[in-house]
């Protein structure tokens, strides 16, 4: 199994409903981690679209914008992810039967595609899209590797705690986190609730996460960006460090953001044997027992 990686992450500012435009540029986003030898890229949540245009009250004009996990744009990344041999993660509206989920496509370098799909909606989601009912571990030449969309990853501690539980080392968070508004303030609300989640997830899970979010104003809403790449480091303390490989999580310009990491080094801690006792600290039978009693 492959420990040293070399991941990527965007920055994306995406053009309200126009998907050949959004298309292109995330084709330019796998070319350039393809230059730069990059393992897995990527991309933000509906990046093919944009976050807002599904806040539109047009229904009909929604549901032409969401195409299935066989559709045109999935095909052309789908051929682009196999000609740059770049395992490639991005955002958009599925539809599947009768019914339209806030998906990521997972492609690898052989053109083989998963989806997952958003299990938690956030604000006025739930009103068009369908909430995904089931987690996704991908078997990766680097081993497993989990996924969940922005909300999944800042208030649902159980989903990456199960992946954490089942040997997941890598977690990817396809995100479309807004400023609330453009008062004093706003920006340093997003910024300390974007970093403490994150940085939660790393020490609570010890696993590497590859966060891309959307930036600048789409629609109506002002994305922050603050893409990174961020996991635990090296340290002589038993507590998990956290470390921040590359991006900045104040910065909302526009690119793409690359690292290499080890992820021989996460730190599984709560769901290994404990060292002097040989039991493992995480009891998911005695959570089960408190979540029946709900």
């Amino acid at each position: 199994m492959k420990d040293i990686i070399r991941a990527a992450v965007v920055n994306f500012k995406a053009s309200y409903g126009d998907k050949r435009a959004n298309l292109d540029k995330m084709l330019s986003f796998i070319d350039e981690g393809a230059k730069e030898k990059v393992d897995i890229l990527v991309l933000p949540e509906l990046c093919l679209t944009g976050y807002d245009v599904f806040s539109d009250e047009n229904i009909a004009y929604k549901a032409e914008l969401c195409e299935t996990s066989e559709g045109d744009s999935v095909e052309e990344i789908r051929k682009a992810v196999m000609s740059k041999g770049i395992m490639t993660v991005f955002g958009f509206g599925e539809k599947a039967e009768n019914s339209f989920y806030n998906s990521a496509a997972i492609i690898n370098p052989e053109g083989n595609v998963k989806i997952f799909r958003k299990l938690h909606l956030f604000g006025r989601e739930g009103l068009f899209f369908k909430r995904g009912n089931s987690p996704l571990i991908l078997d990766t030449p680097w081993g497993k590797t989990g996924i969940g969309i922005c909300y999944d990853t800042y208030n649902f501690p159980e989903l990456l705690r199960y992946y954490a539980a089942k040997g997941v080392r890598l977690y990817l968070n396809p995100t479309a986190m807004a400023l609330e508004n453009t008062g004093e303030g706003a920006k340093e609300s997003f910024c300390n609730y974007y970093r403490s989640t994150l940085e939660y997830n790393v020490i609570n899970t010890g696993m590497f996460i590859l966060s891309a979010n959307l930036t600048g104003l789409d629609g109506t809403s002002f994305f922050g960006g603050g893409s990174v790449i961020m996991g635990v480091g090296k340290s002589p303390f038993k507590r998990p460090q956290v470390r921040y490989y590359a991006g900045d999580i104040l910065n909302e310009g526009e690119g793409i953001f690359i690292s290499d990491i080890d992820l021989s080094i996460h730190n599984p801690r709560l769901f290994v044997p404990n060292p002097a006792t040989g039991q493992v600290d995480f009891r998911p039978e005695f959570y089960r027992k408190l979540y029946e009693n709900l």
